[in-house]
């Protein structure tokens, strides 16, 4: 016996709210459905991505007290930032230009990021030649070993990074170092609008 009683409405007007209910709520519940579904396809392609893991060999380099300075003013400056954690990755892109006066100057760009595979996207990686760690950080190098104060040994790193990589955002300070008569300077720092 049921003890449940369903009443339907007798009049005309009170079947077609009923109606309009019922169809509201299946409505309700196909977007629903819909959403889950969607939001689980997207979940699996990117879990799919994030366990498809590769490895990279990456020289190990050792730099010299300069330019651990250069580095020290960097941390200094970006643990004044809302992003800054103690294990931060960074990329350091070090190219040589011209000034306008006609000197061969050196230009470090350095930027942080929380994900080590921003740093191993196609196209920064065919730049890679280098690695160190310091403070608990992790240094990426690119570009061309044009300092002396690197120096590349024959020692590997081997760095696990999956086919899921970052979108770029401009929340990461990019700091711009010159070197310049054997000495290093902060020329400018770019998107530190999140840093005190």
């Amino acid at each position: 016996m049921n003890k449940y009683r369903i009443t339907y409405p007798n009049n005309k007007e009170g079947q077609n709210n009923l109606s309009h209910t019922m169809k509201k709520n299946s409505m309700k519940t196909l977007f629903l459905t819909l959403s889950i579904v969607f939001s689980l396809v997207a979940y699996s392609q990117n879990k799919n991505n994030i366990n498809n893991v590769k490895p990279v060999s990456i020289d190990i380099v050792e730099v010299d007290a300069k330019f651990y300075s250069l580095l020290d003013s960097l941390l200094k400056n970006d643990c004044k930032c809302s992003y800054y954690s103690d294990t931060l990755y960074y990329g350091i892109w070090i190219d040589k230009t011209i000034s306008d006066k006609g000197d061969h100057v050196i230009v470090i760009s350095i930027v942080g990021n929380t994900q080590k595979e921003f740093f191993f996207k196609d196209r920064h990686r065919e730049s890679l030649f280098g690695y160190f760690l310091y403070k608990r950080h992790n240094f990426f190098l690119f570009g061309s070993n044009i300092l002396e104060s690197i120096i590349v040994t024959n020692k590997k790193k081997i760095f696990q990074y999956s086919d899921y990589y970052p979108d770029e955002d401009d929340r990461w300070t990019i700091y711009r170092f010159l070197y310049y008569n054997k000495k290093y300077m902060l020329y400018e720092k770019e998107n530190d609008w999140l840093c005190k």
